[in-house]
């Protein structure tokens, strides 16, 4: 369980490396909103596990270049400024970065979870 917004990253982190999907989607609460790419939102645990198996296949190492979060209350936003480096279906590698804006709630448990997952940040308006 994440008991802060801080455990949640650092942890969401070493699941994705660890290629951990389970333990990536227990990041999110049931009904949660990742954005797979600009103008595609995934909505709901099964349909962000498809989502996600597409970043999974490019077996990735993802670094939290720096998280900065602002918390009121029970929600917060992540902004996270993120690389991701793997492998291509072509055997190519493949690199990527953005700066992703996460919407986050601490659960009735105490843990903090995902709402929205928007790992393209702003880019989502180009």
């Amino acid at each position: 369980m994440a008991s802060t917004p801080a455990e949640l990253m650092n942890d969401f982190f070493a699941k994705f490396n660890a290629g951990d999907i389970e333990g990536v989607l227990a990041h999110y609460e049931p009904d949660a909103a990742f954005v797979d790419e600009p103008g595609k939102v995934a909505h709901g645990t099964d349909a962000i596990r498809e989502s996600l198996s597409n970043f999974f296949a490019m077996k990735p190492t993802l670094t939290n270049v720096k998280t900065e979060t602002i918390v009121a209350g029970d929600m917060g936003t992540n902004y996270t400024k993120w690389s991701l480096a793997g492998t291509g279906p072509d055997g190519e590698p493949i690199s990527m970065e953005g700066v992703a804006i996460d919407i986050i709630r601490r659960q009735p448990d105490g843990a903090w979870k995902m709402v929205i997952d928007n790992p393209w940040g702003p880019a989502i308006l180009d």
